[in-house]
C-alpha cells in the first residue's frame, strides 16, 4: 500500500521554529492522549528520524492498535460474524461433498459394477444357450454345408448361363456339334467370346449376373411385409423362366435347323409346339431354371443360418458394448471422487484457517492502515523540518511493513465445490 500525500495540506512539510513544533508537543501531552500523528512526530524526534528507528515504531503502533481492537469485544464479536458464517457455509458444503464422494463410492461404483458382472454372465449364457435367445436352433454346421453348396450352385449357374448365353445369341453350330450337351457347357465359351470381341465376352461374363441378381432380390422381397411381395416375387419368376425358355428355344433351334438341312425328310420349320415336344428344350430349362430355384431355396437357408448366428454375435456384442460404456463411467467417477477429496482437504484447510480467524484478534485493514498512515504523517513532519533525509527510503519501509502486515489480511474465504454429477 503506497503512501499518499496528496490528502494531506500543502503546508504540511513546511519548515516551522523549533519553538511552534514543541508547543505542539507540549499541547498534546497537556491533554493527557497523544494521537498517532503525534506520536510519530514525537518518536521522529526520539529517533532522530533513524530508518530502524521507523521500523521499530511501525511495529508498536501496530500493536497498539491490534490491542485496541482486541479490547474492544462487542466489535470483535460483529466482525467476527462474517467468518462464523463462512466457517457454517463452508462446513455446509463440505458435508455435501462427502455425501457426494460416499454415494459415488459406496452406491453408484458397486452398482455399474453388479451391472457389469451380470452382462459378462449373460454373455456367457448367450453363448452356452443360444437357442434361448433366437428361438431357433442355431447349428454351425448346417450353415457352413450350405454355404458350401450355394458356392458350387453359383459356379454352376455361372457356367451355364455364361455357355448356353453364347451358344443361344452368337455360336454358329457345325453338324458336329448338335449334342445338346455341348451346346449347354460349351467348355469353350469365354474363349471364343475373347475371340469375338470384348463386348460379346463383357455380356457372357455378366449375364449370369442377371439372373443371381433377379433370385437375391426374391430373397429380399420375401423380407418385406404385405402381399404384394407375392406379387413381385412371383413376376420374378416368371421373368427368370420366360429368359430360360428363350435361350432353351434359340439352342434347340439351331440344332433343329441343322438337323432338317442335313436330313432328307421333308420336316416342318422349327415351333413352340415342337419346342414344346422337344426333350432337349425341356433339359436346358430344368439344367437352368429348377438349378436357379434349388439356388435360390439354399440362398434363403443359408441367410436364414446367418442371421441367426449374427444375431447371437450383435447380442454379444451389444452386451459388450454395455460393459465398456460402465467401465469408462466407473473411471469417469473415480476421478470425480479423486476431485472431491482434494476439494474436501482444501476446505477443511479453510475451515481450519476460519477458526483460528474466529479464536484470534480480527484484525481491521482500513482502521489499521490509517493508524499507521497518521503515524507517518507525524513522522515526516518532524523530519522535514530543516533536516536532511532520504524520503523514498522511509516510504520503501513504510510500504514494505503494509504489504507484509495488512494487504496480506483477507475477510473471506472462497470454498473450492468441484463440479461433479453423481448419477
Amino acid at each position: 500500500m503506497a503512501f499518499d500525500f496528496s490528502k494531506f495540506k500543502p503546508d504540511i512539510f513546511k519548515l516551522k521554529p523549533k519553538e511552534e513544533i514543541v508547543n505542539d508537543v507540549s499541547n498534546e501531552q497537556s491533554e493527557g492522549h497523544i494521537s498517532f500523528e503525534k506520536y510519530g512526530f514525537r518518536q521522529a524526534g526520539h529517533m532522530n528520524g533513524a530508518t530502524e528507528g521507523l521500523k521499530i515504531c511501525l511495529h508498536r503502533v501496530f500493536q497498539e492498535r491490534l490491542a485496541e481492537m482486541r479490547r474492544d469485544e462487542a466489535k470483535q464479536q460483529e466482525l467476527r460474524q462474517p467468518f462464523r458464517k463462512s466457517l457454517q457455509d463452508l462446513t455446509s458444503i463440505n458435508e455435501g461433498l462427502e455425501s457426494q464422494a460416499k454415494s459415488l463410492a459406496v452406491e453408484t461404483i458397486p452398482g455399474k459394477q453388479k451391472r457389469i458382472e451380470e452382462l459378462k454372465s449373460g454373455i456367457a449364457d448367450i453363448r452356452k444357450n443360444p437357442l434361448d435367445y433366437t428361438g431357433n436352433h442355431v447349428g454351425k454346421a448346417g450353415f457352413y454345408i450350405g454355404l458350401t453348396i450355394l458356392a458350387l450352385l453359383t459356379v454352376y449357374l455361372f457356367v451355364f448361363y455364361s455357355s448356353a448365353s453364347y451358344s443361344a445369341l452368337f455360336k454358329n453350330f457345325t453338324p458336329d456339334e448338335t449334342v445338346i450337351a455341348k451346346a449347354i457347357f460349351d467348355a469353350k465359351a469365354i474363349s471364343n467370346a475373347i475371340k469375338d470381341g470384348l463386348s460379346e465376352l463383357i455380356l457372357i461374363l455378366t449375364i449370369p449376373a442377371v439372373f443371381l441378381g433377379l433370385g437375391f432380390l426374391i430373397h429380399k422381397f420375401q423380407e418385406t411385409k404385405g402381399n404384394s411381395k407375392y406379387v413381385k416375387i412371383t413376376a420374378l419368376l416368371i421373368i427368370t423362366f420366360i429368359f430360360d425358355v428363350i435361350i432353351a428355344y434359340e439352342i434347340t433351334e439351331k440344332i433343329y435347323e441343322i438337323k432338317r438341312g442335313g436330313s432328307f425328310d421333308n420336316l416342318p420349320p422349327y415351333s413352340f409346339k415342337l419346342a414344346f415336344s422337344n426333350m432337349s428344350f425341356w433339359l436346358v430349362i430344368f439344367a437352368g431354371f429348377i438349378v436357379y430355384l434349388i439356388w435360390g431355396f439354399v440362398f434363403d437357408f443359408v441367410m436364414e443360418a446367418y442371421s441367426k448366428l449374427d444375431y447371437v454375435k450383435v447380442h454379444i456384442k451389444v452386451k459388450q458394448e454395455q460393459i465398456e460404456a460402465l467401465e469408462k463411467e466407473i473411471q469417469g467417477h473415480e476421478v470425480k471422487i479423486g476431485e472431491l477429496k482434494v476439494a474436501i482437504e482444501k476446505n477443511n484447510s479453510a475451515i481450519r484457517d476460519l477458526k483460528d480467524t474466529i479464536d484470534g484478534t480480527i484484525i481491521q485493514p482500513k482502521e489499521m492502515s490509517e493508524a499507521l498512515s497518521q503515524f507517518m504523517v507525524g513522522w515526516h513532519k518532524w523530519i522535514a523540518n530543516g533536516k536532511e533525509y532520504n524520503r523514498s527510503e522511509h516510504n520503501k519501509i513504510y510500504e514494505a511493513f503494509i504489504s507484509t502486515n495488512i494487504s496480506s489480511i483477507t475477510t473471506a474465504i472462497n470454498p473450492v465445490i468441484p463440479s461433479v454429477n453423481a448419477n
